[in-house]
């Protein structure tokens, strides 16, 4: 999702993640309360700062992306179990 830096881990090499390569459009987020509590948090930076950093690397790239994300249960239910962040959610 944020991309990787050369040299951050074995093989790895500069690759954009999604947020680069929705840059100036949108990026679907299917299935959001499946996403890990640490990743939805990473998510809401992206959102309030426009700002990702890839896996591995030093510096902060700006993002200008649309987000649309939709889930498989009711989220007010996801809220009550604690499998989705009450800050992404706004209804």
């Amino acid at each position: 999702m944020f991309g990787t830096a050369r040299g951050a881990f074995t093989g790895a090499v500069d690759r954009a993640g999604l947020f680069e390569q929705a840059e100036g459009g949108t990026l679907f987020l299917d299935e959001l309360n499946s996403l890990d509590l640490f990743l939805q948090a990473k998510l809401l930076r992206v959102l309030q700062d426009g700002i990702v950093r890839r896996v591995g690397g030093s510096g902060e790239l700006q993002v200008n992306v649309r987000i649309i994300t939709a889930m498989n249960t009711d989220p007010k239910e996801a809220l009550e179990k604690g499998i989705l962040r009450h800050d992404l959610f706004s209804g």
